[in-house]
């Protein structure tokens, strides 16, 4: 059976604080208020997840926002009624969903007398802080796995996310209606994980962000990217799955780079048969040129080297911060 790539993120539990944070543009390094419902909206450490959380963000064409009250970029000029849509940064949200309805409410107080779920919530210093807080926090969690199921999205967090929804999942079909119980899985990447295979970038400002949003190459990068990824999530090792795939394509992009370089040795109107097996034989078949062969296997190689996601990211924030600098 043929696995489906998505193209579209909901960000969960830890990632859509800290990308809540960043877009809020606030000019202090981490929320310093008492307001319950920031301290659960932005979750711990959202301050220093936003390099890892904006460069998720990019991994995708599409992001999808479980709504809350925060900032959002642009916000005046891209809302319209009940609808939020930032066409360059290319984040949607509406407000016909709801963290605060009833349904979400009262499946929450149900789960909160789970003395399961308190443990589960218990290990995050945060959520065992106050009572509040670890109600918003499975609201969230609910309205966010029904987003994915209804926008056939792939929900993203880290390992205690995947938990906490897999518990949902089994707990709630004891409380409501089959109907009712949002069953989406989601990705789970680690904060670790990313930093391995590279996916951070310094999120200085919403500038930088949307000229990464706007890249050409950063979305085909992104695009072979989420096809090792989709794979990986099949794994036991997600890490180490991804780690491989980029492996594999480095060593497939040695293999090009001797090609090419052959194809130019060779010379113009060559017989470039055998060189490479399955570009050897096309050429041949229809009589192109090695300097015609060699572009071709850079432009296949260029589509290839999406290991190079994370440098491409950090490249194009520079070039839009030195670009802010000078003017």
């Amino acid at each position: 059976m043929e696995v489906t790539t998505p193209a579209t993120i909901i960000p969960g539990f830890p990632y859509e604080g800290a990308l809540y944070w960043f877009f809020s543009e606030r000019s202090m390094s981490s929320y310093q208020g008492s307001h319950s419902y920031y301290m659960s909206l932005y979750g711990p450490e959202h301050d220093k997840l936003v390099p890892r959380a904006t460069a998720l963000a990019a991994l995708f064409e599409r992001m999808i926002l479980a709504p809350a009250d925060a900032g959002l970029p642009d916000y005046r000029t891209y809302h319209h009624g009940k609808t939020y849509n930032h066409p360059e940064l290319r984040i949607t949200m509406s407000w016909e969903h709801n963290e605060w309805d009833d349904e979400n409410i009262g499946i929450a107080k149900e789960l909160l007398k789970s003395v399961e779920m308190n443990q589960l919530l218990s290990l995050i210093p945060l959520l065992a802080s106050d009572e509040f807080i670890r109600e918003h926090f499975l609201c969230r969690t609910l309205l966010q796995m029904r987003l994915a199921d209804f926008t056939a999205s792939v929900l993203i967090g880290d390992s205690f996310f995947h938990t906490v929804c897999e518990s949902i999942v089994r707990r709630v079909g004891d409380t409501v209606s089959a109907s009712s119980v949002p069953g989406h899985a989601p990705w789970v990447l680690e904060p670790r994980t990313l930093d391995l295979v590279g996916l951070t970038f310094p999120a200085n400002s919403i500038d930088s962000f949307s000229s990464i949003r706007q890249s050409r190459q950063v979305s085909e990068y992104a695009a072979e990217f989420r096809v090792a990824a989709t794979s990986a999530m099949a794994q036991a090792d997600v890490t180490n799955s991804l780690l491989a795939a980029m492996k594999k394509a480095m060593d497939q992009e040695e293999i090009r780079e001797h090609a090419s370089g052959a194809f130019q040795a060779v010379g113009s109107g060559a017989n470039v048969g055998g060189l490479i097996p399955f570009v050897g034989t096309i050429a041949s078949g229809i009589g192109i040129g090695s300097d015609v062969a060699s572009r071709a296997l850079k432009q296949a190689s260029a589509r290839k080297q999406w290991y190079l996601l994370g440098p491409k990211m950090h490249e194009i924030a520079l070039k839009s911060m030195l670009s802010q600098s000078n003017k």
